[in-house]
């Protein structure tokens, strides 16, 4: 259900693809945003195209960047894995 706050569905059913569809292709949308593939001479490719690796006047300066920027590349595929679970819960077969 809905919650009762949000106007004109609060408090109604929703269908569980309702919710599916959009989480799913929010998740692609995040895991394309936050994807750079590298493809050599400091150089990565992105959705916004080739950029150039940033470089780090020190190793901890580095770390520090790295453990910041991480969780934003599992964001996108934890929101698929999130979407999938529900559409397998919510659609699932129920024997009687």
């Amino acid at each position: 259900m809905a919650p009762a706050w949000i106007p004109v569905i609060g408090g109604r059913r929703l269908r569980p693809m309702a919710a599916f569809v959009p989480a799913l292709l929010g998740g692609l949308i995040l895991t394309a945003l936050f994807t750079a593939v590298p493809i050599g001479d400091g150089r990565s490719l992105t959705a916004l195209g080739v950029v150039d690796t940033v470089g780090y006047t020190h190793q901890a300066w580095r770390t520090l960047a790295t453990v910041c920027i991480a969780p934003t590349a599992v964001w996108g595929p934890a929101i698929i894995a999130l979407a999938i679970a529900y559409h397998r819960r919510r659609t699932r077969v129920r024997e009687t």
